[in-house]
């Protein structure tokens, strides 16, 4: 569970991790448990010649989301928070940034007129967890992000220098050209 995969540079997805058996032809047919209950959607898996055998899922409560919005108004919305993000590693190798923490999302800038602006997010901030989530890395924080809806409230656990702050966001919408 919570496989977080990589989709492209500016998204990432948790997934759930499958041995069942992924064809050319039948991903997209559902993911059920041992009670017969759909948990996820089969969306992809690996061809390597280290791997055999794993795949993904996309939960069903993701499924559902996305569902219900092309349903009631023809469209996915993206959260967004408007702010441009890095791994720590990065900021304190090659940003040449000092932090007090090891792990987490270095928010590097914040959009202006942003969600993230509005909620008082700082650039040197460090997201370590979101709604009681521990955030890692970068692509946790998207992952996580991405499980939410335009207009929803999350709660950032924020490092500030040597401080903890906890940061509530009403995320905004891929389609507000500030955020």
């Amino acid at each position: 569970l919570n496989r977080v995969v990589d989709i492209s540079q500016e998204a990432s997805i948790r997934l759930i991790q499958t041995d069942a058996v992924i064809n050319p032809g039948n991903s997209g047919g559902p993911l059920v448990n041992a009670n017969g209950e759909v948990i996820g959607l089969t969306s992809m898996k690996l061809v390597t010649s280290q791997v055999e055998g794993m795949g993904f899922a996309i939960p069903s409560n993701m499924v559902v989301r996305v569902a219900n919005e092309l349903m009631t108004i023809g469209t996915v919305r993206r959260a967004l928070i408007g702010i441009t993000l890095a791994d720590v590693s990065v900021a304190t190798q090659q940003l040449q940034v000092k932090l007090s923490v090891d792990r987490g999302a270095y928010v590097d800038s914040v959009n202006s007129g942003s969600a993230g602006e509005k909620a008082g997010l700082r650039k040197g901030d460090v997201i370590v967890g979101m709604d009681g989530i521990t955030v890692n890395s970068v692509s946790t924080l998207r992952a996580l992000l991405a499980e939410k809806a335009p207009g929803e409230i999350v709660e950032l656990k924020v490092i500030r220098g040597t401080q903890e702050l906890v940061v509530r966001v009403t995320v905004g919408s891929a389609s507000d050209v500030s955020t």
